[in-house]
């Protein structure tokens, strides 16, 4: 990925994006990546952590990255014993050489925004037979473009799982 930075001269910026499928099973993939790959940004969805375990990305993963992120979790915890498969969360990891240029702009359930010389989205959208599945893409979309038009001189890089196949041609690849 190539970024104009404020002399407008391109840099270059490794980013991974990955689906855990759950901490637990996901987070020995995504040590090995770091110590692999070594991007400074990497862009994780479906952690289903509770907003009260999200450390566990500080205390088991390298103390060379931030970490920028949200359950989506809050709601079921919050309404009472969870039933079922937990769900969503994403979290961006910003290796802490990039500190000084970099923020959190918004942490949504279903996304989060981190600002540094670009706008880097983190997105989990909802997959297919989740109930409510294009008002939720649609308020996301909204939500996610209210932020972008905001941030107009900043080049925006989106990323994450979008659950869509874009070999079919139905509603939710008209939306992107």
């Amino acid at each position: 990925m190539t970024v104009d930075d404020d002399e407008n001269q391109r840099c270059y910026l490794d980013i991974v994006s990955y689906n855990m499928h759950g901490f637990n099973q996901g987070i020995s993939t995504v040590r090995d990546m770091i110590m692999l790959f070594k991007c400074p940004i990497f862009l994780l969805q479906e952690h289903w952590l509770a907003p009260f375990n999200l450390y566990r990305f500080n205390d088991d993963l390298p103390a060379d990255y931030l970490c920028f992120g949200s359950s989506a979790m809050g709601s079921c915890i919050e309404s009472g014993v969870v039933r079922g498969r937990p769900y969503g969360g994403v979290m961006t990891l910003v290796h802490k050489s990039l500190q000084k240029c970099t923020q959190i702009v918004c942490s949504d359930e279903r996304f989060v925004i981190v600002i540094g010389n670009a706008l880097i989205v983190n997105v989990y959208l909802p997959c297919s037979g989740s109930e409510n599945r294009l008002f939720t893409y649609q308020e996301v979309l909204e939500n996610i473009t209210l932020w972008i038009d905001h941030y107009t001189d900043k080049a925006v890089i989106f990323g994450g799982d979008l659950n869509l196949n874009l070999e079919s041609r139905d509603v939710f690849c008209d939306l992107n």
